[in-house]
């Protein structure tokens, strides 16, 4: 699914933040009258019509949702594949002005992906460096309100975390300085400046075999869980947790969950088997169940293990791939586990037993290590 296919879909330009009630009512009775001159809206008819806004735009932010996670799992499906999106990226060069005011310094490009480049960039007139990371978003009219999207989640992540988990807060990476601005139809999120995420970390100091356990690790897992509690007290699911998200301060004493584009209410969660990277899914995504804030925590786990190995602990090919490798570690999910969720008939017979999707070979119970 290549999201530069989206640009013909039209969605209603939504701004995805909370509106008091008596706006909402207010916009809606406008538009009423609006539409039928003459007549008045009555309270009753506002809220019906409030409640069909809000129907709207829930259904706005699942389809953008659905929509975020094809594509990263498209990208994740097509690693060796050359998209022509390269017209869509901003390059901006060294030296380059940009932002409020022509605020803001391009000094270098740090990195590239499937949504947005980012670069380091220097904020004049500060005291110190003033660097700071600006993420530059395709100029895709999907992926702008996907990162819109994102802007919204930071905010309201960082407005619930103040009043639920500061503490927790630290370790996740938001919005600095001016936070957002345009640059040529690009949207840009100004953002903390980090070293390197953990896989890169990993590559650099792991030496192929982990990177230290003490005190290295034992700190970063202290970081990660604490950023976790305070998406969990935030009602906040991530959906996107793995060594690429998380990154290392310049001084590489402190690690940060970031990247906050698959991020939902836990309230609002999309019923798919494609949320979540592959190798971090949990298996309640693979099986169709109901789920909330502790797949983060699987994909958490997951991470470590690698982090600590230098190993993937899951390197499943398919969602059945994922299972049976998980069925070879774990051993036999409970029948009731196996057999609860939407797809878990791709996965499992009605007795429990798990159906390779080849069909070359069934693993029951029985044989599989407790």
């Amino acid at each position: 699914l290549k999201p530069s296919g989206f640009n013909s879909v039209l969605l209603p330009h939504v701004a995805f933040r909370r509106l008091s009630l008596q706006t909402l009512i207010a916009r809606v009775r406008t538009s009423t009258q609006a539409a039928l001159p003459g007549r008045p809206t009555s309270p009753g008819a506002a809220l019906g019509d409030l409640g069909e806004l809000r129907r709207r735009l829930a259904e706005e932010r699942r389809r953008l949702q659905l929509f975020v996670v094809r594509a990263r799992q498209g990208h994740e499906d097509r690693q060796d594949v050359i998209e022509d999106w390269e017209h869509e990226y901003c390059r901006p060069s060294a030296g380059q002005a940009c932002g409020p005011q022509e605020g803001f310094v391009v000094e270098k490009e740090l990195g590239k992906g499937v949504f947005a480049t980012v670069f380091r960039c220097r904020q004049r007139g500060l005291q110190g460096s003033g660097a700071c990371a600006v993420k530059f978003i395709r100029s895709n009219a999907m992926l702008r309100k996907a990162a819109e999207k994102e802007v919204s989640m930071l905010r309201r992540l960082r407005a619930r975390t103040a009043q639920f988990d500061r503490e927790g807060a630290r370790f996740l990476l938001g919005l600095v300085g001016c936070e957002t601005f345009v640059h040529e139809n690009h949207l840009a999120l100004v953002l903390e400046l980090m070293n390197c995420d953990l896989r890169s970390g990993l590559q650099k100091y792991g030496q192929g075999c982990g990177l230290p356990l003490i005190p290295t690790l034992r700190n970063f897992a202290r970081n990660i869980f604490m950023a976790l509690r305070a998406l969990q007290r935030a009602n906040i699911i991530h959906g996107d947790v793995k060594p690429d998200n998380m990154l290392m301060s310049l001084d590489k004493s402190v690690v940060k969950l970031c990247d906050f584009g698959s991020a939902m209410d836990a309230s609002e969660q999309i019923r798919t088997d494609y949320i979540q990277p592959r190798y971090y899914r949990a298996p309640e995504v693979i099986l169709g169940q109901e789920y909330g804030v502790q797949i983060d925590t699987w994909s958490a786990g997951v991470t470590l293990f690698e982090l600590a190995t230098g190993l993937i602990l899951f390197r499943g090919g398919s969602n059945n791939e994922m299972i049976h490798e998980m069925l070879k570690t774990t051993g036999a999910f409970g029948q009731q586990f196996a057999l609860t969720g939407e797809f878990a008939t791709k996965h499992f017979n009605d007795n429990g037993d798990f159906l390779n999707a080849g069909g070359d070979f069934r693993l029951t119970k029985l044989q599989l290590p407790h």
